[in-house]
């Protein structure tokens, strides 16, 4: 259920579109540091778990070993991780 302070696109696009720079609410680009910090965290994360598989298939692990690692059936290990390994 939408509360009665939001806008639609519709009409957000239209209020951007009347307000004049000089009164127009400009935030702190800070406000979305969070979400940018927790971005690149995730990416770093996916970048260690795919050298981490890349290296256990170096040392010998099977298919069916990563994928219990991953949480994931083996050919689902398989078919995500087969072409950079």
């Amino acid at each position: 259920m939408a509360t009665k302070n939001r806008l639609t696109d519709a009409e957000a696009l239209e209020r951007l579109e009347t307000l004049e720079p000089e009164t127009a609410v400009v935030r702190d680009r800070a406000d979305a540091a969070d979400i940018r910090a927790a971005l690149q965290m995730r990416q770093a994360a996916n970048d260690m778990v795919d050298r981490a598989v890349i290296e256990a298939r170096h040392r010998g692990l099977t298919w069916i070993e990563i994928g219990v690692a991953l949480g994931v059936s083996p050919q689902a290990a398989r078919k995500k991780y087969l072409e950079r390994v």
